[in-house]
């Protein structure tokens, strides 16, 4: 999952660390805003349902607006998408 920001929060692409699972998120600009992510919530449903989820939200903005201001709510955001990637194991 990913978020799209209005403005650049940094002038050049960032990895960060979120401070509470400390788990990297980055930060990219792009045309002049800025796309956060990602999150890696385990999903077992339908791919035809996945969305957004509230918590992951809550979770990039914080990663954020720990090192950079001005700080962001959901409110602010242009945009966020979705998708899923398989993980493959062995057994």
């Amino acid at each position: 999952m990913s978020l799209l920001a209005p403005a650049p929060a940094c002038p050049v692409s960032r990895p960060v660390f979120h401070p509470a699972p400390s788990r990297v998120i980055l930060l990219i600009p792009w045309l002049g805003q800025t796309l956060i992510g990602t999150t890696d919530t385990e999903y077992d449903d339908s791919p035809d349902k996945v969305s957004v989820t509230p918590a992951d939200v809550v979770y990039l903005l914080q990663g954020h607006n720990h090192y950079f201001t001005p700080q962001l709510s959901a409110t602010d955001l242009l945009s966020s998408f979705v998708g899923l990637r398989p993980l493959v194991r062995s057994r």
